[in-house]
């Protein structure tokens, strides 16, 4: 090689090393300039405010709906089975969707009910039949099927004669001296 040509490459690769070395700099310096304009990074950056979130409406509690009162054999005060539905709390409850079943036949829907007010009563009523009058359990079911309320009686029913929860939506169970159909059950079950 001659002189020339080792000038050349000489002077060749040191403009690509200080060129190299400039884009290098460049890429990860905290400071770069470009046509005299010169960038900074920043130390500090703004902290993002949060927008307010909606406040989600509470779904009524309907496990307060209880199986208050019920009639599994009628006769000739009653010409069909009921089963009462008492709504101690202070929401209303939409019935669509929910059901009452027994331990033998298939769930009836209550949808038709509608809504049960806070502190009222509904009362489904079926055909002879779908009770059985010799115990049974009669099961109060949500929307979703969740079991919300239900009790299992034994013996015997006679015609006419309703079983209930001797205060509405108390604990105690008996035979009702009279029914209550709609109506609470307060000293008389």
């Amino acid at each position: 090689m001659n002189k020339k040509h080792l000038l050349f490459i000489t002077i060749l690769t040191f403009a690509l090393a200080i060129f190299s070395y400039k884009a290098s700099f460049a890429l990860f310096a905290s400071q770069a300039s470009s046509n005299n304009n010169t960038f900074t990074a920043s130390n500090v950056f703004p902290t993002a405010t949060p927008s307010a979130s909606p406040t989600p409406t509470p779904t009524p509690i309907a496990q307060s709906l209880v199986v208050n009162e019920f009639a599994a054999n009628p006769g000739t005060t009653f010409t069909t089975e009921w089963v009462e539905i008492y709504n101690p709390g202070s929401s209303d409850v939409n019935l669509s969707g929910w059901s009452l079943a027994d331990s033998a036949n298939p769930s009836k829907d209550i949808s038709s009910l509608g809504t049960i007010n806070a502190g009222g009563f509904v009362t489904y009523e079926n055909s002879e039949g779908w009770l059985n009058n010799d115990g049974d359990t009669v099961t109060l079911k949500d929307s979703t099927s969740n079991i919300i309320d239900s009790h299992a009686y034994t013996g015997n029913i006679a015609d006419d004669e309703s079983i209930g929860r001797s205060s509405d939506a108390g604990s105690t169970w008996k035979k009702c001296t009279i029914q209550t159909k709609n109506s609470g059950n307060n000293g008389n079950c």
